[in-house]
Parts: C-alpha cells; structure tokens; sequence
C-alpha cells in the first residue's frame, strides 16, 4: 500500500499488477520469536534452501500442492572426473580485472567443490590463440570449457556445436548472437540458444549508471570523462551507463557536469584499441585530465590500469571496473574513488556449481562504493540482500 502511495506522490505510479514474492520479499515468513528455540539450525538451513529453490525455479509449488512434485537427484557425477579448462582472452591472466576473476571462480570450484586439480586456464596471446586454445582442451578430454569474454562469442559457439558432449559457458556473452542480416557462422556464432552452452552476462549498465552519478557528485572541475579499450557493445554498455549517470545527477541537481570521451548519441568517444597496453590507457587518460576531466571511467581491461598512474601524477580520481581495484591494485588504491563490480568470480562458480539458472535469471552487476577515508571493500557479498544493485530481467 504505501508504495502504491508513494507512486502517486513521486509521480512513477503505474496501472499492471504487482506481485509480492519470495525473490523480491513482498512474501516472507515472520520471525521466530518466543518460539525460535524449536526451529534447529538444521531445519533453518533447509527452510533457507527451500527458499532457494522456489526463488530458483526448481521447487514447482503447484507440483506439490497436488502430490506431483519431485525431488531433485542426487548428483551422479564424481566431481573429482570433471575437468574444467579455461580460455582467456587476450587480456591475460593477470590484468587485475575480467580474466583474473573467472581464474578465482575456477580456483574457488577446485577448492569448494572438489573438481579435479588438473582443471586449468589457458592463455590466449592474440586472437588466433581462441580456437586453438578450445581445441586442446577437446584434445585433453576436458568435459567443461569455460571462455572469458566477447571476442571469444564466434569460436566458443563453432566449437559447442561441433562438441555437444562438453559442456562450455562464456563470460559477458549469451547466444542467440545472430541478428538482422548477420551471416551464422562468419558475422556470428548462434541464432538460436546452443543446449550445451550458458551465457554468464551482467547488466553492466547499471553500474555503470551509479558510477556515472557518482562522479558527476564528486567532481570539482565539472568534468568527467571515460575511455574504452575496443570499441565492442560490452565496452560501450559501460560507457553509455556511465553518461546517463551524468545525464541523472545534471537533471535532479540542475547541473551541468560534462562527459569527455564518449557520445551516445553519436556513438563516437576515445578508445586505445588494445585491452593489453596500460601505457596507451595512461596516455588516454591524460588527454581527458588535459581537457579538464577529474574522475576517469576507463573500460579497458588492463590497458585501463593505466589510468591510475595518470590521476596519481595529475591528482584526480579513477574508477575500477570489473573487480574492487582497490585489492587487486593496492599501491593505486589512493586514486581509486570506487570500482564498478561484476560478480564473474560467483557467476562462474555457481554455473559450475550446478545453479546457473539463478546466474542467469539475475544477470547480476554489484556496485561498491569505495570512500577514499575508508578500508576497500570487496564486491562479492556475503548475501543476495547485501548486493547494492541487483538487476532485474
């Protein structure tokens, strides 16, 4: 009801219906209270999984409410047989950023979930790298490969197709891919969904928009500014979130913070066309902070961790992306106003830990703000509830 009100008051009410539910928590059950002794720590976990499950899909209530419901099988496979190999992108994988949290995604399944230790990455040096780097991993008998990122979308499909026994899953990428005009197979990889194959993909727009507003509240000069690395729909997602952002805090707060770098509207900005060169990203970021930018987006995979040496010399702030930049970046940490956070690391281990549909179902980007007074903290939440952005589909 007071929500119903308050679209009324702010002027965002809607016909259609609402519909409370467990995922959005317009349904719960009440505390415990003077009862709570009764429920053991064991009946809470199972009440917390059952939760899950209905949240997930995989409870059908209408199923059991007439007897028809079925219990999930145990798991018939050893987890000790499955071998997971990785193909990175040519970022490499140390570049602090995308490539390096789907490794720990994988370390983290190693660890957790007892995969076998012969599960490893490979890393792609140049783009020819990509099918040869999938084909090994056929050749070892790996029965799960995992690619990390948009350039990888036309092998990583060619290379499911022709192997529909191993499973596969590609970082910030979803098929079908094949739009319009696009040739399947030369401009494309699917134009259709490829059974063997999950898309982990994140709503980095959304982050981004945050980061953007954020900016433009804190800047001095009345400028901001952004770069990419390659000019690819998952960069420019970044980069026209980022605009709005600026585009928000101007219109509530009748400002007028400029964007350097990037046009939405004309689809036109600065762009080092490289992920692997952090002296071009430098460079980059000096001819914004030239013009007059104090807070730098860059979105350049490692190529951006340039930007941080620039704001250190020329005394302005950066935002991270794809990781807190803050811990897998100490030394630049002073220059770092936040980092726009997608859960890679989580999306990876929960699609190989067998719950992937709620990976894709969420398509979730995490948002932490970073004061420059205080400890960095880490994007991966202990808890769905602690996530600051959790996008909708």
């Amino acid at each position: 009801v007071f929500f119903a009100i308050k679209g009324l008051v702010d002027g965002t009410f809607k016909g259609g219906t609402y519909s409370g539910t467990l995922a959005n928590d317009g349904v719960s059950l009440a505390p415990y209270h003077e009862q709570a002794s009764k429920v053991s720590a064991d009946l809470q976990k199972e009440s917390d999984d059952l939760k899950a499950g209905v949240v997930a899909g995989s409870i059908d209530i209408q199923k059991w409410s007439v007897g028809e419901g079925k219990l999930a099988g145990a798991a018939t496979v050893d987890p000790k047989t499955i071998k997971v190999g990785l193909v990175t992108d040519v970022g490499g994988p140390d570049d602090k950023s995308f490539n390096a949290t789907s490794i720990a995604g994988m370390e983290r399944a190693i660890k957790e979930l007892g995969i076998s230790p012969e599960s490893k990455y490979l890393q792609s040096r140049q783009p020819t790298d990509y099918e040869k780097n999938l084909q090994e991993f056929v050749t070892q008998k790996y029965n799960m490969i995992i690619t990390v990122g948009f350039l990888l979308g036309l092998d990583t499909a060619k290379a499911a197709k022709a192997n529909p026994e191993v499973k596969y899953a590609i970082v910030d990428y979803a098929y079908p891919d094949c739009f319009g005009t696009a040739v399947e197979g030369k401009d494309c990889g699917s134009a259709k969904e490829i059974a063997n194959t999950l898309g982990l993909t994140f709503r980095t727009e959304q982050a981004a928009f945050l980061a953007g507003y954020l900016a433009a509240g804190v800047s001095k000069t009345k400028k901001v500014g952004t770069y990419g690395g390659v000019q690819i729909p998952p960069v420019e997602d970044f980069m026209w979130g980022f605009q709005a952002g600026v585009n928000y805090w101007n219109a509530k707060h009748n400002d007028k913070v400029e964007l350097l770098g990037w046009d939405s509207k004309t689809k036109k900005g600065v762009f080092t066309n490289t992920f692997t060169d952090p002296a071009k990203g430098k460079e980059a970021a000096l001819s914004l902070i030239d013009e007059g930018a104090d807070v730098i987006l860059p979105v350049a995979g490692l190529t951006g961790n340039g930007t941080f040496a620039a704001a250190k010399e020329k005394s302005v702030l950066g935002i991270g992306v794809d990781t807190d930049q803050c811990i897998s970046l100490p030394g630049d940490c002073p220059v770092i106003l936040t980092s726009r956070c997608s859960l890679r690391s989580r999306a990876w281990w929960m699609g190989r830990s067998r719950v992937a549909r709620i990976a894709a179902r969420w398509r979730t980007t995490a948002f932490r703000s970073h004061p420059i007074t205080n400890k960095p903290r880490k994007c991966l939440p202990t808890s769905k509830k602690n996530w600051t952005n959790s996008s909708k589909t």
